[in-house]
């Protein structure tokens, strides 16, 4: 069953911090339980953005990764703050 994306976030040639910063932007558009898609060309994205979303209470629910460019799917959770 192909995902439902609430929001797609364009990041392609944005390296860090910039792909993190527009999925945190991104994520405060939706309700809990919607997904955001992310779609970045900088591979240190790979670390960030899961990093990001276990902090924040979000659930990376796939990644793809089509030759240059890399695609996140994260479902926004309910953790009201971010862990420490």
């Amino acid at each position: 069953m192909p995902l439902k994306v609430s929001l797609s976030v364009d990041a392609r040639g944005l390296s860090c911090p910039y792909p993190v910063k527009k999925a945190e932007e991104a994520i405060q558009k939706v309700e809990v339980g919607e997904v955001v898609e992310i779609i970045t060309t900088d591979p240190g994205s790979k670390i960030d953005i899961p990093a990001w979303a276990e902090k924040c209470g979000h659930r990376v629910v796939e990644v793809v990764d089509r030759w240059l460019e890399i695609y996140f799917y994260v479902e926004k959770g309910s953790l009201s703050e971010p862990k420490v």
